[in-house]
């Protein structure tokens, strides 16, 4: 079990390198079998600080043309001398400056690589020339907090055949290699699946490296602005030798949260987290009273801050079938729980990636099987106290073989998901876009993917309406290459949203015995709405007043006729146009009056209540 783990886990070029037969015969109604998985990065890895730079300025817009709104553009392509090569990982800090990072093949082998995007075109540099001297390299993961600090990582084979753990620091202009772990990683199996940058001085990379004894250990790095100092992790929990750190998100230098997975004494696999508190890291375990088939992970992890984190994987209940995992941290504990369970119905579930922008809004990503045996897309959008879980692909996902690997929201309102779906000619590439609980699906390097085996193995979205996508295709001649896919577009405003009514009241005045019915309406405020229509109403269209704008949240009718049922209609206005009207009936209010005939007096009480013939209103 051991060795089957951690084949999956480490160096995705081993795939890769195992994968150019199965590429060959890709295509047609045969491609849902030549599914190539990468496992050797992270999918979503967000820390607080990218996802607070994220201006949420999308709250109320959707892609004007969502299906012509990508534009796709091959990566590494004079590089790819070996026709195998793939985006694994990216990372942006605004819509004129993204990394995009993963490997391609050249006569010498499989080559680490990273791809800087200054807002018009994608410059190519090799990382880790001098080290990966064995020829299989390739970066996992990518961490940018500024156009001049960016850490890669990933893993290379040295002379001797053995893999190690390597990062690259830009600083604006280049590249610095270094290699991590070197002390710890003497069975010389190594690598950085998540890096998480919170500053140019303080950087996380983790993975996991083979001891003395071949066991394999999870570790952490530690960047202090000058130097890494390597930990490892989960040390009294792996009993059974096999540990694996696949995600870290940190929100300051002195928190962050690191998942993966160990093996105990019984030989079976428990998800574990550690927590970073400034000084050092404490370890626990998750969904142990969930995994009674004893095979968990942790394969992502979002934190928004040091009370707020959702960690994603999977475990195996006691009927040996696989479900999709979540935990919420609040600051003292982890919550688990289980997605999708009611879509689930084949038994093989997972969350691949995680993204929270609130305590209130997460995104995550992954996969369930379905009754009938097929994989299908799975998202489900945490709102504060419960999940949602929904398909995506579902159309699209012909022949039932379909995933997410990666998830970004830029706000509550705005969200991208990524992955594959099978159709009848093969395995595309998938994005979903997310807007006011909808998500609209579309598919990716379709021109490009003429080979029929597309996936997008990372996506995330920043301000000014931009969205990446790195993943692979595969050409015309069967040859996988390296893929980016760009969302960049004005987006057009929707009109708002239906105001909500908060309360509508009615109320009688009398001036000089005169009664009349004065009404008035609340409601909340809607995001977008730069003003709001008010109206009174006989019925739900009829007007009973000339319609009044106004930037309140509130409006008022007075000197109406009593024991009149009116209604109140209110629509939520940009520059686009309006919302639904909202309609809320109010019932005539009840009162009381005096009559008097002489020294008799009587009241009487109604909506429009009357004194007997002959007698006077007081």
């Amino acid at each position: 079990m051991q060795t089957r783990r951690f084949a999956q886990r480490f160096c995705a070029v081993a795939l890769i390198a195992g994968s150019i037969a199965g590429l060959a015969g890709v295509g047609g109604a045969s491609a849902s079998a030549s599914r190539v998985e990468y496992l050797g990065h992270v999918h979503a890895v967000e820390s607080a600080t990218y996802a607070a730079r994220r201006v949420a300025n999308w709250a109320n817009a959707l892609p004007r043309n969502a299906g012509a709104s990508w534009s796709d553009q091959t990566l590494a392509q004079q590089l790819n001398l070996g026709d195998l090569a793939h985006v694994l990982t990216t990372s942006c800090v605004s819509s004129t400056f993204c990394v995009a990072g993963g490997t391609y093949t050249n006569a010498s082998g499989a080559q680490a690589f990273v791809s800087l995007y200054d807002g018009s075109s994608w410059s190519v540099v090799s990382l880790g020339a001098a080290l990966n001297l064995g020829g299989l390299a390739q970066v996992n993961a990518v961490s940018c907090v500024s156009p001049t600090f960016c850490v890669a990582g990933g893993q290379y084979e040295d002379a001797s055949g053995g893999y190690q753990a390597f990062v690259s620091r830009y600083n604006g202009s280049s590249w610095t290699d270094g290699e991590l772990g070197a002390a710890l990683n003497l069975g010389g199996s190594a690598q950085v699946n998540a890096v998480s940058c919170v500053s140019p001085t303080f950087c996380v990379a983790g993975g996991q490296y083979e001891d003395a004894s071949g066991s394999y250990q999870a570790f952490v790095s530690r960047y202090n602005g000058s130097s890494w100092t390597d930990v490892e992790l989960g040390a009294a929990l792996n009993l059974g030798g096999g540990a694996y750190l696949n995600a870290v998100s940190c929100v300051s230098s002195t928190f962050c949260v690191a998942g993966g997975e160990y093996t105990d004494a019984s030989g079976g696999y428990q998800a574990f987290v550690s927590r970073y508190n400034g000084v050092s890291w404490t370890d626990g375990e998750l969904g142990a009273a969930l995994n009674l088939g004893g095979s968990a992970q942790v394969n992502a992890v979002s934190c928004v801050s040091t009370t707020f984190c959702v960690a994603g994987g999977q475990y195996t209940n006691g009927s040996g079938m696989s479900q999709a995992l979540v935990s919420r941290y609040n600051g003292s504990s982890w919550t688990d729980g289980e997605l999708g369970a009611a879509l689930n119905l084949g038994g093989s579930a997972k969350v691949n990636a995680v993204s929270c922008v609130s305590p209130t809004f997460c995104v995550a990503g992954g996969q369930y099987t379905d009754g009938s045996g097929m994989s299908q897309a799975l998202v489900s959008v945490f709102g504060g106290s419960s999940w949602s879980d929904q398909t995506l692909a579902l159309t699209l996902n012909l022949l039932g073989s379909a995933q997410v690997n990666a998830v970004s929201c830029a706000s509550p309102s705005y969200c991208v998901a990524g992955g594959d779906y099978t159709g009848l000619t093969g395995i595309e590439a998938l994005v979903s876009l997310y807007g006011r609980s909808t998500w609209a699906d579309q598919t990716v390097a379709s021109a490009l993917n003429l080979g029929g085996n597309a996936t997008v193995h990372s996506a995330l979205c920043v301000a000014d309406g931009f969205c990446l996508a790195g993943g692979t295709y595969t050409d015309a001649a069967n040859h996988a290459q390296a893929f980016v896919s760009m969302y960049d577009s004005v987006l057009t405003p929707l009109a708002p949203v239906a105001p909500t009514f908060v309360s509508a009241t009615s109320s009688v005045t009398v001036v000089s015995r005169r009664r009349s019915q004065t009404l008035t309406a609340t409601w909340s405020s809607v995001e977008g709405a730069t003003s709001y229509r008010c109206q009174l109403l006989y019925g739900p269209t009829t007007p009973a007043s000339a319609p009044v704008t106004t930037t309140s949240t509130s409006c008022r009718f007075s000197g109406r006729r009593v024991g009149i049922r009116y209604a109140i209609g209110v629509a939520a206005l940009n520059a686009i146009g309006a919302s639904t009207t909202a309609v809320r009936f109010i019932a005539p209010p009840v009162f009381t009056i005096t009559c008097t005939h002489g020294r008799r007096r009587l009241r009487r009480s109604g909506i429009n209540p009357r004194c007997p013939a002959g007698w006077a209103t007081r």
